[in-house]
């Protein structure tokens, strides 16, 4: 996989409804920082927020260096609602890092609100979980790897 890394955006998303989407809510892979904040994502089919860094199929190079998912809102979305997975044959060591996922709410469908592998400095706090109207705690919500 080849990427032209002085061509890459930074990214800011605030104040988006994402809403009854049959695929995901945002595909996100760039090196430059990414916030995707005061967002409300409903019932996408997939995650509301996927990161992966193909590159064995679909060839969508990018990984991520600093992102901050802040202050949203998920409600009923495609399981795992934040999944940070990059689809390479074999990784070793971590692709993406420097991820915070914080102050957010899940109201999830399925049990994994965050899920990522091969990731490193991923911090999720003050995040608040619940699955048919009752709280979920985080290590059952989360799923960090």
């Amino acid at each position: 996989v080849v990427e032209t890394v002085t061509w890459t955006p930074s990214l800011h998303i605030s104040n988006t409804v994402c809403r009854h989407i049959p695929t995901r809510g945002f595909l996100l892979t760039t090196r430059k920082p990414v916030l995707v904040e005061r967002c409300r994502f409903e019932k996408t089919g997939m995650p509301a927020i996927l990161v992966e860094d193909d590159a064995s199929g679909w060839y969508e190079s990018g990984v991520v260096r600093n992102m901050t998912i802040s202050r949203n809102t998920f409600i009923q979305c495609g399981e795992a609602v934040i999944q940070i997975v990059p689809h390479a044959p074999r990784p070793e060591g971590e692709v993406h890092r420097n991820i915070t996922i914080t102050g957010n709410t899940f109201d999830l469908k399925n049990g994994t609100a965050i899920r990522t592998r091969h990731t490193g400095s991923v911090k999720a706090e003050k995040n608040t979980f619940t699955k048919d109207g009752k709280k979920i705690p985080e290590e059952k919500a989360v799923d960090i790897r």
